[in-house]
């Protein structure tokens, strides 16, 4: 008598056919690091098993709309910063208090804190995009919410334009 099961009996549960096997404790002492070597050359890019799904998994490579998703929120961050700066020059004022007093100190260091936490928030929903937020909502789908919110300001900001003095002339 054989151990694995047949092939009708595992079809649809799990990849590849592949026989659950939780009985058998985990061969691994420790969780693999953050950095390390398998965060570049893992092969790792979804879960293996099914009831980890929902449990959340971290990955070793991911997608590549991941990338031009970021690099397009990056660079619509460096044009929220821009017509900040502009909309100041003509009179406006921040509302976000932190902002404000970074933007008091200077403009590069407005921008490039502006930068950073943007970029920490993005790396942050990428490593984390198959976790859930109250069971409910993926974390890498707020990448998309990110995005979309960036693209309104933009919108917001250049539907400002036509108002304010080519204060950059």
């Amino acid at each position: 008598m054989s151990t694995y099961p047949d092939k009708n009996e595992t079809r649809g549960r799990f990849p590849f056919g592949v026989k659950c096997q939780r009985g058998v404790p985990d061969r691994r002492r420790n969780p693999t690091r953050l950095w390390s070597i398998y965060s570049f050359l893992g092969r790792r890019r979804r879960s293996r098993r099914i009831d980890d799904c929902m449990a959340g998994y971290y990955v070793d490579l991911y997608e590549p709309h991941l990338l031009f998703m970021s690099c397009g929120i990056l660079l619509l961050c460096g044009l929220d910063a821009h017509f900040t700066l502009l909309f100041l020059a003509e009179g406006a004022r921040e509302l976000n208090v932190v902002m404000d007093v970074l933007i008091r100190r200077s403009d590069l260091l407005f921008v490039v804190v502006k930068y950073i936490l943007t970029s920490a928030g993005l790396l942050f929903i990428i490593t984390h995009k198959n976790f859930y937020i109250f069971r409910t909502v993926r974390v890498g789908h707020l990448i998309y919410l990110v995005l979309t919110i960036y693209l309104v300001l933009i919108l917001y900001e250049l539907s400002l334009w036509p108002h304010v003095r080519m204060a950059w002339l």
